[in-house]
């Protein structure tokens, strides 16, 4: 576990200086942006929603939600890391 986007990138950037490629775990809404930012990256680990899997796909609004195309994950052009989160979907996981 890093501590964040900001060591996640020191963490690239130094591996990329020994020619070692990274592979971020998991909410690929973030790390579309971080692989997009460096040249070492594998891949985006990408859950499909339909699959019975935890999916942070499911606490962001539909028309915010990652599409792939053609295998790859477009980056969004929506301000920040583009996305927004469900209201209703998140009050369903918070603790009542």
């Amino acid at each position: 576990m890093l501590g964040g986007i900001t060591e996640w990138l020191k963490v690239a950037h130094t591996a990329a200086s020994f020619n070692l490629p990274v592979a971020p775990h998991w909410h690929a809404n973030v790390h579309v942006h971080l692989v997009a930012a460096v040249v070492n990256c594998l891949t985006v680990e990408y859950f499909v929603l339909e699959q019975d899997i935890y999916n942070f796909e499911r606490l962001v609004t539909p028309g915010t939600r990652l599409r792939p195309q053609d295998g790859r994950l477009p980056l969004p052009t929506r301000p920040g890391i583009g996305l927004e989160l469900d209201e209703r979907a998140m009050a369903r996981w918070q603790k009542g």
